[in-house]
């Protein structure tokens, strides 16, 4: 697809930068994977989805913050 240059238009629009994945390898492991695409550090909050929690923790969410370029695993355990 070509756009001519006169019909470009610029739009600017915030998203978060934290992207975020859940994944269940056949072996049984559960995780979720963190990526902070930006280019500064952001505070996060992440709740398991329904029927996980976090694996070795009683707390029914993780918070922290994630430096900028940087990811995060948190591992996951059925609930």
């Amino acid at each position: 697809v070509y756009t001519r240059p006169k019909n470009i238009k610029f739009f600017k629009r915030r998203f978060p930068s934290i992207l975020h994945s859940e994944w269940h390898s056949p072996d049984g492991e559960s995780c979720a994977i963190l990526i902070n695409y930006g280019k500064k550090d952001v505070s996060f909050t992440y709740d398991p989805p329904d029927g996980f929690r976090l694996q070795n923790d009683l707390a029914p969410q993780f918070s922290g913050i994630l430096n900028e370029r940087q990811a995060l695993k948190i591992h996951l355990a059925q609930s």
